[in-house]
């Protein structure tokens, strides 16, 4: 046994013993080999799945940015398509109210040109209307004179002046104009308090003057009639008239306020601070000048038109002219030229109406030419006073 046990003390471990510690070994290894291989594969599937991820997250804000791109881009076309319709629609109702607005004046002024004409043939009528009554009236004046001068001055006496009556009982007031043709009407005071039609608001006062005529002038008044300002304290009256609650006042008495007071002052270009609270005030302003241009350029149209038919109807007048003296013209040359085809209502050629006016020449001649004898041969006489009555004829036939 000492053999066995000194093998034992030099190798304790038997080759089982290191069998098994080599595959432990063996087992650790392929065990660590193992993890770290799948260590490796799940950080390959981690950066592969944050690479998939920062792909995707990637892609959605590329995906996100596109469609913020193509909403602005939407929304600027939105904009700039409704900037060009309301400019459109802004540029037809401007078109539309220049074409009412020259429509409306070509009207008025063909109105007023017919007006016109109507006055004036209306002041033909009316001259011929006065004619006649001055005719018809005439003998009235004219008994009415030699009255005056039978009363011995030889001119007329002056009209009495009319007397009215006594002050506390009645007195002329002037009635309100739809009152009627007459002018004056006498009331009677003392009996105005008696009258039951008569109440304090019923629109005629005690004496017959109409209350409510006050409320028509023209101006600001209040119910009773008073005088009302441009504007109480802190307030505008140009504003108050444009319908804004405008509370600013340029300075004590003036009843403006400062943009409105400045602008009336200076008639200049407001600045963008004058505008921020009368906004509507300037863009009136504005339309009327546009309106005043519009009208401006509308009436030189229309007195360059009236020019170029003035001119038209002379230049016609002188063509007529130059025309009717062409015509009688023509008319003496064809008169001369039927005188001379023309004898004894015959039309006749050149040598026949030379042969015939030195026939008639000639009897002319010798009718001149006879001596007045005795009254022997009384035929003769007859004779030649035929000849000479067929003569005359001739030679007036001739004339013609």
């Amino acid at each position: 046994m000492a053999p066995n046990s000194a093998t034992q003390g030099s190798d304790p471990m038997s080759d089982s013993d290191l069998e098994n510690e080599l595959r432990k070994m063996d087992e650790e290894d392929a065990r660590k080999a193992a993890e770290e291989e799948e260590r490796k594969k799940r950080e390959a599937e981690e950066a592969e799945k944050k690479k998939r991820e920062e792909a995707e997250r990637q892609k959605r804000k590329e995906e996100l940015r596109r469609k913020m791109a193509e909403k602005k881009q939407r929304e600027a076309e939105e904009a700039e398509k409704k900037r060009k319709e309301a400019e459109e629609a802004e540029r037809l109702q401007k078109e539309k109210e220049e074409a009412e607005l020259t429509e409306r004046i070509r009207l008025e002024a063909e109105k007023k040109e017919k007006e016109r004409q109507e006055k004036e043939k209306g002041k033909g009528k009316k001259r011929a209307m006065e004619v006649e009554v001055e005719i018809v009236e005439s003998p009235a004046k004219k008994t009415k004179t030699t009255e005056n001068a039978k009363a011995g001055t030889g001119a007329r006496r002056p009209r009495a002046k009319p007397t009215s009556g006594p002050a506390d009982t009645a007195r002329l007031t002037q009635r309100s104009a739809a009152a009627g043709p007459s002018k004056y009407q006498i009331t009677e005071l003392d009996d105005q308090d008696d009258d039951p039609l008569w109440t304090p608001g019923s629109g005629l006062a005690g004496d017959g003057r109409d209350e409510t005529a006050v409320l028509r002038k023209r101006g600001n008044y209040d119910a009773k009639g008073g005088k009302i300002k441009m504007g109480g304290d802190n307030e505008c009256g140009r504003c108050l008239r444009l319908g804004k609650n405008c509370t600013e006042q340029s300075d004590a008495g003036k009843y403006m306020c400062e943009p409105c007071h400045t602008s009336k002052q200076k008639c200049a270009v407001p600045t963008e601070a004058d505008k921020q609270s009368h906004e509507q005030t300037y863009e009136l302003i504005v339309e009327q000048r546009k309106t005043r241009a519009v009208q401006t350029a509308i009436l030189k149209e229309l007195k360059g038109i009236r020019a170029e038919l003035g001119t038209r109807h002379l230049a016609m007048v002188s063509s007529i002219r130059s025309q009717t003296k062409v015509v009688d013209g023509l008319a003496k040359d064809f008169e001369e030229f039927y005188d001379r085809l023309v004898l004894d209502d015959k039309v006749m050629d050149d040598e026949a109406h030379e042969k015939a006016r030195a026939e008639l020449d000639a009897r002319l001649a010798a009718k001149k030419n006879v001596p007045e004898t005795s009254e022997a041969g009384s035929g003769d006489e007859g004779e030649a006073g035929e000849e000479e009555d067929e003569g005359e004829k001739e030679d007036e036939s001739g004339s013609k």
